[in-house]
């Protein structure tokens, strides 16, 4: 937060110019929920009842806690929070996010924690606890991990196993208004400012993921080429090249990684080749050779040795990983 907002700041949380949306399909429980979210001084709330009315209110605006129920089909709603979180909907991927369910069987646990979910309580829930889990968001939100498919919450129980996934923290837009003061147009230009910084934070990551990705993708398919696997898995595993192109393309526009926006249409064309059935073999080559220099030019200082150490260890490992399954 920045000095104007810390001079301002207060003990009492104050929520009443939080936006808040909760989703439940049934009308009892959503107004139960919004009841007792007025009670802790929420008085910002709105009420979707269906996956679609939560898609089109997140459309272009933003929020700064979402209580979303599972029930009874938890896949729209699991995939509308890991579309927030990939920024795909909405203006904040960084908005916190309450899963609930009646049931907390571990294939619901399993799915709200892989879809980037901040929390998941169980109903029936008390004011009480509803009030103490919201402030444990405030003040002890884990830090966000970003993943070559996953972007939310640090889940990792071993500390000390070695992951290349830096903890990073993400701003709470919910904390800086519940504590900030009352400059309203002050909290809100300090939210936008935190939410663009770690958005292209995420980009930059998301983007040398995708990046090293390709560049396994190509090794693995001219592999599979040399061995004449069917046409279809070819197909297949251009089209994941393709994707991940495309998905850079849109994460380094209009950002200080112009020069990697560029380098990605090549080889988006270069797999559009190769899916035509055009010199496969050479334009693999190509995508693998243009992936890595889009790698190293998003990971200054990092020497081609190193790279292509990691790259060739990633191989071996999914290779052998592939023997022993067969």
């Amino acid at each position: 937060m920045s000095a104007a907002l810390s001079a301002t700041a207060t003990t009492k949380l104050r929520f009443e110019n939080a936006d808040v949306v909760v989703f439940d399909p049934v009308s009892t429980n959503r107004s139960a929920s919004r009841g007792a979210l007025a009670t802790l001084g929420f008085r910002k709330v709105q009420t979707p009842y269906d996956p679609s009315a939560l898609q089109q209110r997140m459309k272009g605006q933003t929020a700064d806690l979402l209580l979303l129920e599972m029930r009874p089909d938890p896949a729209p709603i699991l995939g509308i929070i890991q579309d927030i979180r990939q920024g795909r909907l909405g203006l904040n991927p960084f908005v916190i996010i309450i899963a609930t369910a009646w049931t907390l069987d571990d294939d619901i646990v399993k799915k709200v924690v892989q879809s980037g979910a901040d929390d998941l309580m169980g109903r029936p829930f008390s004011i009480g606890f509803l009030g103490q889990r919201i402030r444990n968001l405030l003040d002890g939100r884990k830090g966000f991990v970003v993943t070559s498919d996953y972007v939310g919450p640090d889940r990792r129980r071993d500390p000390g196993r070695t992951s290349s996934a830096a903890t990073f923290t993400v701003p709470n837009s919910l904390k800086l208004k519940a504590t900030g003061g009352n400059d309203t147009i002050a909290i809100e230009t300090e939210i936008a400012s935190q939410v663009a910084r770690s958005r292209d934070g995420v980009n930059a990551e998301k983007s040398r993921r995708n990046a090293f990705q390709m560049i396994i993708q190509a090794r693995l398919t001219s592999a599979a080429l040399d061995n004449a696997a069917p046409a279809e898995m070819i197909t297949a595993d251009l089209v994941k090249i393709e994707t991940l192109a495309q998905e850079t393309v849109t994460r380094t526009q209009n950002s200080e990684f112009s020069m990697a926006f560029q380098m990605c249409e090549p080889i988006v064309m270069a797999t559009q080749a190769a899916r035509r059935g055009e010199e496969v073999a050479h334009h693999l080559k190509l995508i693998g050779q243009l992936a890595t220099t889009l790698y190293s030019t998003l990971c200054s200082g990092r020497s081609t040795e190193e790279i292509e150490y990691d790259v060739t260890q990633t191989v071996l490992m999914i290779q052998n990983r592939s023997v022993k399954a067969s």
